[in-house]
Parts: C-alpha cells; sequence; structure tokens
C-alpha cells in the first residue's frame, strides 16, 4: 500500500488501497525523518480506524523534529544542520543511494 501527499503541502492525503485498519499493526516508512511533518501527516487516513498499532520507520533520521513524532525503526541516525540535506537515490522500488549534500 502506498500513501501519497505531497512534502510541500501534506495536508489532503491519500492511500493507494481502501481497507480497515481496525485492529490492525502499521508500519508507516520513509526515506528521511527531518522535522517529522511528513510522517505526522501520513498518520491522518488512519485515525478514522482503531489500529492495534501505528510504528514508524525510515531509512535516515535527521533528529531535527519540531512535530511531536518518535521514530521505532531506523536504518541509519545522523546529526546534521538544518542546511544540510539527505538525497535518497532510488530506481522502482529499490534504494540506490543515500548521502549528504
Amino acid at each position: 500500500m502506498e500513501i501519497r501527499l505531497d512534502k510541500q503541502k501534506p495536508e489532503g492525503v491519500e492511500l493507494s488501497d481502501s481497507m480497515d485498519f481496525t485492529n490492525k499493526t502499521i508500519i508507516i516508512i520513509d526515506d528521511v525523518a527531518n522535522s517529522g511533518r511528513t510522517m505526522l501527516y501520513a498518520l491522518k487516513p488512519f485515525l478514522e480506524f482503531l489500529p492495534k498499532k501505528i510504528q514508524t520507520a525510515v531509512l535516515v533520521d535527521r533528529k531535527h523534529k519540531s512535530f511531536p513524532l518518535s521514530v521505532d525503526f531506523v536504518g541509519y541516525s545522523l546529526s546534521t544542520t538544518f542546511e544540510d540535506m539527505i538525497m535518497v537515490d532510488v530506481a522502482g522500488d529499490d534504494i540506490l543511494s543515500a548521502y549528504l549534500v
């Protein structure tokens, strides 16, 4: 399943499939956790259900959370400045690289 949202204006969130998430464990996966804003908005469609648990996973956690979000599964934790950017190159479902710019 895929969550679609505009990272610049994440208010409108869409799920690629509709299903009942009641009493299910949900894991939301993102490439880079920066402020936590995108991940927080990604939770929105699941709030109309009563899931058993919602967990989060990221490839890179930047530790600059301005929204109340903790990441449950982290590939790599990185302290950066606000000016630094993490770029993730993908091809289809494959992650080719992740690097600091």
